[in-house]
């Protein structure tokens, strides 16, 4: 396998890391190959019209994996880019041996090796996709701070590699990160509102190569960063801002406001996140990643909107 770049900033260099049948080079010399054709992939990513949540700008290492027709791991292959994925395709020339290929691509914003999640081991030959794992690293009892982690997705099969022939294909990334901004206004009597606090619970820490979500991925526990304000017309609240990974319907899920009063600490509202979310008929997971949840606590009732559409008013705020 010889993988060839094409850009007009990185300079070009050589690695050999595997043998006879599958051996591998990068180079701009194509006689420096063993195959004559090869696998041209384009990547792109096209965000959402008005989704502001990834900025394509900020992408900086795409990481490539090949499996081979029968689902087991061929190589991978990291680049670091220059260019803007929301404006310019990214182009790798993959030199591999004839046959049908699968590529999956992650991308990130990391300036480093030392990414924020980590990759399963792969076997060449041995592991197969199905087996592959992506997990999202997490600190102690699973908690993730707030941080412009960037991660996106996209894979495409079918790539047919013949001799002599250079075949070109198009992935396309999808954002798997989202964004929440929540209000929250005028908490009840009583309580302390410099004391106010939020977090976000998603089943959402690993992922296979498909982007689908592992069944037994453990539960997250995101937390926000704040800025406290007070509102003339709704007393005081706070702000908080949260960044989290994909979101799928069925997920398990919670969002938890709590405050202290008399040195106490107790939930003001605690809800399922995603039915909240999905109750407003103008919200897909699969084009949607940014939005505003405000939460205005009014004496005995609570007023609950998502992107400005006002969902319900409740006098019980726990359910």
């Amino acid at each position: 396998m010889c993988v060839k770049r094409r850009t007009y900033f990185l300079s070009i260099f050589c690695m050999v890391v595997m043998g006879l049948l599958q051996q591998s080079c990068i180079s701009d010399d194509v006689s420096e190959c063993h195959y004559d054709g090869g696998l041209r992939i384009n990547v792109r990513y096209v965000p959402e019209e008005g989704d502001v949540t990834t900025y394509a700008e900020r992408i900086r290492r795409l990481n490539f994996y090949l499996f081979r027709a029968d689902g087991t791991f061929y190589m991978s292959h990291s680049e670091k880019i220059p260019v803007q994925l929301a404006s310019d395709n990214y182009s790798v020339l993959f030199y591999v041996p004839p046959g049908e290929y699968r590529c999956v691509v992650w991308a990130d914003n990391t300036e480093n090796d030392q990414a924020f999640y980590t990759v399963s081991p792969f076997e060449s030959g041995v592991t197969v996709d199905a087996d592959a794992i992506l997990s999202v690293h997490r600190e102690k009892n699973n908690t993730v701070p707030f941080a412009s982690n960037e991660l996106l997705y996209g894979a495409l099969g079918n790539l047919e590699m013949k001799l002599g022939i250079f075949n070109e294909y198009e992935i396309s990334l999808e954002n798997n990160v989202n964004r929440l901004e929540l209000n929250v206004y005028g908490i009840p009597d009583g309580y302390d509102a410099s004391s106010l606090a939020s977090t976000v619970d998603l089943r959402n820490a690993d992922y296979k190569f498909d982007n689908s979500i592992v069944e037994t991925s453990p539960l997250l526990h995101y937390t926000p960063v704040y800025e406290p304000h007070t509102n003339p017309d709704f007393g005081a609240g706070i702000s908080c801002l949260f960044r989290f990974f994909k979101l799928e319907n069925e997920m398990q899920s919670r969002i938890v406001i709590t405050a202290e009063r008399n040195g106490v600490r107790s939930a003001l509202f605690d809800r399922n996140l995603i039915n909240l979310l999905l109750a407003s008929p103008k919200i897909d997971f699969s084009k949607n990643h940014s939005f505003k949840l405000d939460i205005h606590f009014k004496g005995a009732v609570v007023t609950i909107a998502v992107n400005d559409w006002i969902l319900s008013e409740s006098v019980q705020p726990v359910e």
